[in-house]
């Protein structure tokens, strides 16, 4: 077997792969940590990102992990696009036809579960910019065979100034940090912009909305506490005794929560209207709202999907069909990164420790399944088919999601079609007597020699619009409009005693009630 290193050269240690490294502590610097955001203003922010940069950055991702649970706008759209990968279906594609890429592959597929199990965790990396698991091999079947994946709090990691994209694990023993050890680690990083590592993540941008848009819930929530109800004024006499006033101050105070006092016959209670308020909570949901769109913008890359309405014509039926589109293409380059991810810290750690070192390797691979307009499909097909393209009924069949009938079931035919349908009650009597000469043979034969020389004219014109066509839609639209310009003078005729002999036939049969 050959030496085995990883992907930076570093030869592999067999025997640190079987022991569990990442192990929280109860002191320590991996420790499982409570909240960061408890106090947050600009400042604090400021300081937190400036110092992730610098190579801390615990606050900010402890920070990161607050803004999910308590800024709820980022955290549903953060998952929605989290989930819309691990609905895709995970499958195995091989790196060759021969024995050994297939038991490769094999090896693989054996090896899916602990990735479908903990996929959603891996795509922490989304917001944080970066996610690491530990590998939990399993070797008593005398093959090296991942069980299980571990999380590792990101605040465990950490970078150094001198090496911003590398990660390294937090240890008691060394202020820098320990280096992941290859093969036992998958490392996983998405960046949402250009940068070092620790800025590319989702929760840097989204941040300051998260914040500001606190301010504007505690603003509105005090609001609503004191305008939502009339200011209550209490009168009371020149001779009203601190006693009498103390007991006015009281029933004020229980009309805010009990809606009834009890107050000496000279006293008064005035309640005293705000004016318009709605004025001013249109202030705050305004506000609220467009944090909201920001923040969809950035995790998403559109608003439609989830901010409908509102003065921007939101919820337009184009509209949200170009704002899917943007989405479609931010789901295409979050699968090319887990795939390149999981190729080089899964795929190959797995097959390298029970085959050895390949030239190649099978990938896992996500399938996009993306909605196709199947009635402009199937003119295209049709179009293609008339024209002498051939076309695999297999790969036709797949591609309307269809199944090929089974033996002896009903075909469906247009119910506008009677020499078809004559020509079917054919093929089923020849089917029960197959025996017996087709009398139609001749005839075909003929009819297919006379067709060859006027459908080989056409077919010429045709193919070679096709191979000067730059896409399918064109080649459709010029050949919509060319019959009339194509050689089908001889085609015709041939065409017409062909549908007069097949009537004919279909009369012949109906008259001898078969």
């Amino acid at each position: 077997m050959s030496r085995i290193v990883d992907h930076n050269g570093q030869p592999i240690n067999t025997a640190l792969l079987k022991t569990t490294i990442a192990t929280p502590t109860t002191t320590g610097v991996r420790q499982i940590i409570a909240s960061a955001s408890h106090g947050l203003d600009p400042e604090l922010l400021g300081n937190m990102l400036r110092q992730a940069v610098n190579g801390d950055a615990s606050a900010y991702l402890r920070l990161a992990e607050d803004m999910e649970e308590k800024y709820l706008h980022y955290g549903s759209e953060l998952s929605t696009r989290k989930r819309a990968l691990v609905g895709l279906e995970l499958y195995v594609e091989p790196a060759g036809d021969d024995a050994v890429s297939q038991r490769a592959a094999e090896l693989v597929e054996q090896a899916l579960a602990p990735i479908k199990e903990n996929l959603f965790d891996i795509l922490d990396a989304i917001g944080k910019g970066f996610s690491v698991h530990e590998i939990d091999w399993e070797t008593s079947a005398k093959q090296w065979m991942p069980v299980g994946l571990s999380y590792l709090q990101p605040y465990w990691l950490q970078i150094r100034r001198e090496e911003p994209e590398t990660l390294y694990l937090r240890s008691d023993s060394n202020i820098y940090g320990e280096a992941l050890a290859p093969y036992k680690f998958i490392t996983h990083k998405v960046k949402a912009k250009s940068g070092v590592l620790i800025r590319g993540g989702l929760a840097r941008m989204a941040c300051w909305a998260f914040l500001f848009s606190n301010y504007a819930i505690k603003d509105w929530v005090t609001f609503a506490e004191a305008y939502g109800q009339p200011l209550r004024v209490g009168k009371y006499d020149v001779s009203a005794t601190p006693q009498d006033i103390e007991t006015l101050l009281m029933a004020l105070r229980s009309l805010g929560t009990d809606a009834a006092a009890a107050i000496p016959k000279n006293m008064e209670i005035d309640f005293v209207d705000a004016g318009n308020k709605s004025a001013s909570v249109d202030i705050y949901a305004r506000l609220t709202e467009y944090f909201d769109k920001q923040t969809s913008k950035i995790v998403l890359g559109q608003t439609l999907s989830t901010n409908t309405g509102g003065a921007d014509g939101g919820g337009a039926y184009a509209l949200g069909k170009v704002h899917n589109e943007v989405r479609e293409d931010i789901l295409d380059a979050d699968v090319q990164q887990l795939e390149a991810t999981l190729s080089r810290d899964y795929v190959k750690p797995v097959v390298d420790l029970n085959l050895g070192v390949q030239s190649a390797y099978p990938t896992i691979k996500l399938r996009i399944n993306k909605a196709e307009d199947l009635t402009a499909l199937a003119g295209v097909v049709d179009t293609l088919v008339r024209a002498g393209l051939p076309l695999g009924q297999e790969s036709t069949y797949a591609r309307f999601g269809l199944e090929r009938p089974k033996q002896g079931e009903a075909i469906l035919v247009p119910v506008d079609a009677p020499v078809q349908q004559a020509m079917n009650r054919y093929r089923a009597m020849n089917a029960q007597q197959p025996g017996q000469p087709d009398p139609m043979t001749p005839l075909l034969e003929q009819l297919t020699s006379k067709t060859a020389d006027p459908m080989d004219a056409m077919l010429r014109v045709i193919r070679q619009a096709l191979a000067d066509a730059p896409d399918l839609e064109s080649f459709q639209a010029w050949l919509t409009g060319a019959f009339g310009d194509l050689p089908t003078t001889e085609l015709q005729r041939v065409m017409n005693t062909a549908f007069s002999l097949a009537e004919l036939s279909g009369r012949y049969e109906v008259s001898n009630g078969r």
